[in-house]
């Protein structure tokens, strides 16, 4: 399996991340959220007050944000894609949310799939430095539910 091109748009930082760096009781953790369509991260030794919005779920990809409690305002919002048919296309949808959202700009070509893009929220400044360490994690684990989910709808 290929590793997922995890962009972090607001720095520019780019980082490639296996399947294998995700535990199986946080995929499961996480695919339970993903099926109801969103929700509150918690559960086991995870309880934060993230809540996950889909905004948009499709066979190729997703396109999700995270905000501090159910209408909080945006820690993060993501796009990602994991079929190359559809990279292209999912890549202007991604370059269109950064123009909405007035965040910096990305590369005109997509990054290889499966790929994930990240845009920081102004609701970042307001999370302990623990969580704001830990997010980029949760990014990457989210992501590869995501796609693990579509797997199984296949």
């Amino acid at each position: 399996m290929l590793d997922l091109a995890h962009l972090t748009a607001n720095t520019g930082d780019l980082r490639m991340s296996p399947r294998a760096e995700v535990a199986d009781d946080i995929i499961a953790l996480l695919r339970s959220i993903v099926d109801a369509w969103g929700g509150q991260i918690s559960g086991g030794t995870l309880s934060l007050p993230w809540w996950l919005h889909l905004v948009d779920r499709d066979p190729w990809g997703a396109s999700w944000y995270l905000t501090l409690g159910e209408h909080g305002p945006h820690i993060i919002e993501a796009q990602q894609c994991w079929d190359p048919l559809y990279s292209y296309q999912s890549w202007r949808q991604a370059i269109a949310q950064r123009r909405l959202i007035q965040a910096p700009p990305i590369d005109e070509e997509p990054a290889p799939t499966p790929w994930l893009v990240v845009w920081f929220g102004p609701a970042l400044a307001q999370l302990p430095r623990e969580q704001v360490g830990m997010l980029g994690d949760f990014e990457r684990c989210l992501a590869w539910a995501l796609i693990e989910a579509s797997r199984a709808q296949s």
